[in-house]
């Protein structure tokens, strides 16, 4: 199991997720590589430039204003990263892997810290500033530090 915190959490995984750690493990690069891309483009479309935008402009015409000042967008960033964590879950009900209070925390605050930094990017500075994040987080997360772990193995 690569990640410290999550063994602690979970000492004792199911079949079907050390077979999915397996598969993972011997797949090759180029797959994980495209997901990467895929994942960045398409869960910042529907997340950030969707849902985010969405509940700031419904933040803008509740409270009547012109624009949005600077709650509403970090209300809506922390509401839509709080949604996209929770879309993570299903990798894990996927894996077979319990739904437990550990599960869950971890799921959602790992995910969820890089929702909000997602979102955050994409505030400032565009979409294209969230997905560019988003990419080059999954590409260490998914294709590097597995590359680097197999090398020291």
């Amino acid at each position: 199991m690569a990640d410290p915190w999550l063994e602690a959490l979970m000492p004792e995984w199911p079949e079907s997720a050390r077979h999915a750690e397996e598969v993972a493990e011997n797949m090759a690069a180029w797959k994980p590589l495209l997901a990467s891309f895929s994942a960045g483009v398409t869960e910042e479309l529907l997340f950030r430039f969707g849902f985010m935008t969405l509940l700031v402009w419904l933040g803008v015409k509740m409270t009547r204003r012109e624009a949005p000042g600077s709650f509403v967008p970090w209300m809506a960033n922390l509401l839509t990263a709080l949604l996209f964590s929770l879309a993570h879950l299903a990798n894990v009900v996927e894996l077979g892997i319990s739904i437990t209070l550990g599960t869950v925390l971890y799921v959602t605050l790992t995910n969820g810290v890089a929702g909000v930094v997602f979102g955050r990017l994409y505030w400032r500075h565009g979409l294209e500033a969230a997905v560019l994040a988003h990419m080059v987080a999954d590409v260490v997360l998914k294709v590097a530090v597995p590359m680097i772990q197999a090398g020291f193995e």
